[in-house]
């Protein structure tokens, strides 16, 4: 059976989905994305999604489309109903007649897409990780759809049976996953990269650092060099399809991570918690 697709002010039959060969995000990736998170049919942290979409469009100076983006993620979720998953929204600058690498300031027409993606669940288990150079481009706060880099890097991980790539920026140091944030912890206290421009503001890597405060856990915003990921006592990484999970095994070194008895082990349950309360 279609599913249904949400096109700028539509729902339609997936494949019946189409959109101008002359749109630039499609010709050039101008445009930027969201993924909010499904569980059992419900949104997880949609406002934070909605605030970082809303940055990245004023970043990249797309109009925001006059919507009301929780009313259409709800309609998707009620024409397509989801156990786990994400909704996926995608608003570019618009079509442009004549393909040309800048627009004028032409104020275009953008174009808002959005569906809703069953996934699996993830498994609560440890997971294998590569190191990768970060090729990204220097403005990777912004949720923009040039993914290219991400890809290149994630397909690497796949190839290697890996679940995710780190990438390691010129200075040695951890940047962020190809789809995720990163976590050490080592000596009692909790490390995640410091927000900057060549990390995503991660709504799930806020919920992490929220749940590990209320714990009582010391988390530091401090930058972390790529042998730290091998002298830390656990690896953990957090994205919207993954919460937070564990890495076991880096560039085939195993990291001797025991679940039991774990800060994550420990972190994972009142995350959890704390999710069923946020669930929408």
């Amino acid at each position: 059976m279609s599913s249904k697709v949400y096109i700028n002010g539509d729902f339609i039959d997936s494949e019946l989905a189409k959109i101008s060969v002359f749109d630039r995000g499609f010709l050039f990736s101008d445009s930027v994305y969201e993924v909010v998170h499904v569980d059992t049919n419900k949104l997880f942290l949609f406002e934070e999604h909605l605030i970082r979409l809303r940055r990245s469009l004023c970043e990249l100076k797309i109009q925001e489309p006059q919507v009301d983006f929780l009313k259409i993620c709800k309609e998707l979720l009620l024409l397509n109903p989801i156990d786990y998953g994400g909704i996926y929204i995608q608003v570019t600058r618009g079509e442009q007649k004549q393909r040309s690498h800048f627009w004028n300031n032409k104020n275009l027409t953008p174009n808002l897409i959005a569906f809703a993606q069953a996934g699996m669940r993830p498994e609560s288990k440890a997971l294998k990780a590569i190191t990768y150079p970060d090729l990204r481009w220097g403005r990777c706060d912004i949720k923009s759809t040039s993914l290219l880099a991400n890809v290149l890097a994630r397909e690497e991980a796949a190839l290697k049976s890996a679940d995710e790539a780190l990438l390691i920026n010129l200075e040695g140091f951890v940047n962020e996953g190809s789809s995720t944030n990163v976590f050490i912890f080592k000596k009692g206290k909790v490390y995640t990269p410091p927000l900057s421009e060549n990390i995503l503001a991660g709504v799930t890597r806020n919920f992490c650092i929220e749940t590990l405060k209320e714990m009582g856990i010391i988390c530091l915003e401090q930058k972390i060099l790529k042998e730290d990921l091998f002298l830390a006592e656990e690896v953990w990484i957090t994205s919207s399809t993954k919460d937070v999970l564990p890495i076991g095994y880096i560039d085939d070194q195993d990291l001797n991570f025991k679940a039991p008895n774990s800060l994550w082990e420990k972190l994972y349950e009142k995350f959890k918690q704390r999710k069923i309360k946020a669930l929408n």
